[in-house]
C-alpha cells in the first residue's frame, strides 16, 4: 500500500508548523502587549482628567472666573501625570483643555513590539492614543 520511500515524510512537516506556532504567538504577544499599554494610558487619561475636575474647576469657581485657563490646567497637568505609573510608555505626551463644566485629557505614548523587531522591515513601534472626558458633579450637602 505505502511504498517504503514515503515512510516519515509528515515528520518534515512538523518544523514548518512549530515556526507557523511561534510566529502566531509572537503575533499575540505583540498585539496583547499594545492592547495592555492601551488600557494603562487610558487608566492615566481617565485618573487626569478626573483630579483634574476636581481640582482645577473649583478653584475656578471660587475666584468668580467661569473657564479655568488652559495655561493653568497644563500646568496642574503635569503634576498630575507624574503621579502616574507609566511603565512601557515612551515619549508619553498629554494636553488638556477645560471648559466651563468639564476637563478633557488626551494623551499619546509610543509602545514598542516585543518580537516584530526580530521581522526584517516590521515596524518596530506603535503609537497609542486615549482621550478622557471628565465633569465633576455636585453633590447636595445632605441633612
Amino acid at each position: 500500500m505505502f511504498r517504503s520511500s514515503e515512510r516519515g515524510s509528515a515528520l518534515m512537516l512538523m518544523p514548518a508548523a512549530v515556526l507557523v506556532m511561534l510566529m502566531l504567538s509572537a503575533i499575540a504577544v505583540d498585539s496583547a502587549v499594545v492592547f495592555l499599554a492601551h488600557r494603562r494610558l487610558t487608566a492615566i487619561t481617565s485618573a487626569a482628567a478626573n483630579d483634574l475636575a476636581v481640582t482645577a474647576l473649583p478653584s475656578q469657581a471660587n475666584t468668580g472666573q467661569l473657564t479655568p485657563s488652559n495655561e493653568e490646567v497644563s500646568s496642574q497637568l503635569g503634576a498630575v501625570i507624574s503621579r502616574q505609573t507609566s511603565n512601557g510608555l515612551s515619549n508619553l505626551r498629554c494636553h488638556a483643555a477645560a471648559s466651563a463644566s468639564r476637563v478633557t485629557v488626551g494623551c499619546e505614548a509610543t509602545i514598542h513590539y516585543i518580537f516584530a523587531s526580530a521581522i526584517p522591515g516590521a515596524r518596530h513601534a506603535t503609537v497609542v492614543r486615549a482621550q478622557t472626558t471628565s465633569t465633576p458633579i455636585r453633590r447636595r450637602p445632605t441633612l
